[in-house]
């Protein structure tokens, strides 16, 4: 069982629209800790930093990670889900399945 930190229990609510100390969609939302990937040390000394692509790319060096996965958690921490999508590959996966069909999707 995942136990949030407080700052994630407030995304949770906003994101989940419920109020109470534990969002019953927690699970779903958000399912692996927040340092799973980036250890909570390294996040707290480089969050504030992380303003440009350079910096998360450095950072993921020095982790030995994707940028990607840097990237992906400033905008869940941030909840801005426009920042850095150079960073993510963005549209680049649905040209991998032109035969799939995605309803709303062209």
């Amino acid at each position: 069982m995942l136990i949030p930190s407080d700052q994630s229990k407030l995304r949770w609510r906003r994101r989940c629209h419920i109020e109470g100390p534990k969002p019953a969609c927690a699970e779903t939302v958000h399912p692996f800790d927040d340092d799973l990937l980036i250890p909570n040390a390294d996040w707290e000394r480089a969050s504030e930093s992380l303003v440009d692509a350079r910096a998360i790319q450095a950072l993921a060096e020095e982790l030995g990670i994707s940028p990607a996965i840097v990237a992906g958690r400033v905008r869940w921490e941030r909840d801005d889900y426009t920042l850095f999508s150079q960073l993510l590959g963005s549209g680049k996966v649905r040209v991998l399945f032109p035969d799939a069909f995605i309803p709303g999707v062209t």
